[in-house]
């Protein structure tokens, strides 16, 4: 019986895959964004608190996040009674961030990566620690599925543009992902780059979504919230896709849209995203 605990989209995305597609016994301590993921996989379970998935399971699995402790609270309550502890790492960024919590570093038994690129980060990152390379199931589901959509018509614009947005908060003014936002609305306008909507997908994390809605209106008249919630359906309505170091992103280039990747020098940001179909959004300018 394995014990998962999960909040974190990405971890979500890879756990309830990985979950799915082995069809395992698990028993489930899950918050929100991940409750919706589950849920969306059509994957049956019954939510426990902490303290029962860490006491009723043999071992442990999470998600990892640099931002939602929910997963470390896990990785601690595991060690405190000795049991087997494994997270899966879901990103190429902000690996030490992940298991930080009041300062301290927690680390798992084992940390599992998606793909070659994540495993030589983390044997870099954590150099005395069990690595092991787990092909994303995540990815590989994806990859199955994009044979489907591409069959399909979603009333594609081809001059729509896709902007994956990272969690926007801090009523949406001086947070670091709207600056990102505001130096790409400036940037395309400055180049006249012909498009016709910009679809906004905000990260599953979001709330305050009708006051995000009325605040992106006033940076752009084109802005539409997108909410749908099958980002395979958002990728397929649009021939361009924006974002900043989002796995969404790495999604859009299975698809083989022009994916572009926002990572502005100024705001001390650099491309962590492994794939030579993504672009660098300064070489567009």
């Amino acid at each position: 019986m394995i014990g998962v605990i999960c909040k974190d989209a990405g971890g979500a995305e890879i756990i309830s895959s990985y979950i799915r597609n082995n069809k395992i016994n698990a028993i489930f301590c899950l918050e929100n964004p991940a409750i919706n993921i589950f849920k969306r996989k059509k994957i049956k379970f019954v939510n426990n608190s902490l303290k029962n998935v860490i006491e009723k399971s043999d071992w442990i699995l999470t998600g990892t996040s640099p931002i939602r402790k929910k997963e470390i609270k896990g990785i601690i309550e595991s060690k405190k009674i000795n049991k087997k502890c494994v997270s899966f790492i879901d990103s190429w960024v902000n690996y030490k961030e992940r298991f930080l919590y009041n300062g301290k570093l927690f680390l798992p038994d084992e940390i599992w990566t998606g793909d070659i690129y994540a495993l030589k980060l983390a044997k870099k990152t954590f150099k005395n620690n069990k690595i092991i390379l787990k092909y994303n199931p995540y990815f590989s589901e994806i990859k199955n599925t994009i044979k489907i959509y591409k069959k399909k018509n979603y009333y594609s614009l081809k001059k729509n543009i896709l902007f994956i947005a990272a969690p926007i908060s801090n009523y949406f003014h001086n947070n670091k992902n709207v600056k990102i936002l505001n130096f790409f609305l400036f940037k395309i306008k400055k180049i006249n780059f012909n498009y016709e909507k910009i679809i906004f997908r905000p990260h599953p994390s979001q709330n305050n979504l009708n006051k995000l809605s009325i605040f992106l209106k006033k940076l752009n008249s084109r802005i539409i919230l997108s909410n749908n919630s099958n980002l395979f359906i958002d990728i397929k309505k649009c021939n361009y896709v924006f974002g900043s170091n989002s796995t969404a992103l790495v999604v859009a280039s299975f698809f083989n849209k022009k994916v572009y990747n926002i990572v502005p020098k100024q705001f001390n940001l650099r491309n962590y995203l492994p794939y030579k179909k993504i672009n660098n959004f300064e070489n567009l300018l």
